[in-house]
């Protein structure tokens, strides 16, 4: 099951409904002035974080110790390592919420928090791992900055010649 590319799909289709629950979270708390988000969205947070352990388990126990030595090995230590931030998110947010006078009135553990779930985002990388189509854009993306930074200077020396050129001519 774990080496089907029906699962590898569903798996993707998981980060990214994760990432679509993290904005709708951020969005949540930004416009309405909210110190955490709602219970709701704490609660899907939570069933995501232990679907994605799930996976990680599935995973360690069909391929054992050649997980961390496969081809992609470091996708598989990207992942693990995303996934045991999420866990330790959800930590940190139980403690935050449950806690005591100190941790509650503690802006670093907010700050904390909010790093943590940035970097949960970062998982979003190995989608593009999956997805050849959208990795060879990105790639070509990528190739071009050089020229297009070039055809940027090239446009303002020419912007920079014609200002100079009409301005005496007024």
């Amino acid at each position: 099951v774990v080496r089907s590319p029906k699962f590898e799909s569903v798996v993707c289709l998981l980060i990214f409904v994760n990432s679509i629950i993290l904005g709708v979270q951020t969005d949540m708390i930004a416009q309405n002035n909210l110190s955490r988000p709602p219970s709701e969205l704490l609660a899907l947070e939570a069933i995501m974080c232990t679907i994605f352990v799930v996976e990680l388990m599935l995973r360690l126990a069909v391929y054992k110790w050649k997980f961390f030595q496969m081809s992609g090995w470091q996708w598989n230590v990207f992942d693990t390592i995303v996934i045991s931030v999420q866990v330790l998110e959800q930590i940190m947010a139980a403690v935050y919420t449950e806690g005591t006078d100190f941790i509650m009135n503690n802006l670093s553990a907010t700050r904390v928090i909010r790093t943590l779930k940035l970097i949960r985002l970062l998982r979003i990388a190995r989608v593009l791992h999956v997805i050849e189509e959208l990795r060879i854009i990105i790639i070509s993306m990528a190739n071009s900055i050089k020229s297009l930074f070039w055809t940027m200077v090239l446009l303002m020396f020419m912007i920079y010649t014609f200002s100079i050129y009409l301005t005496q001519l007024v």
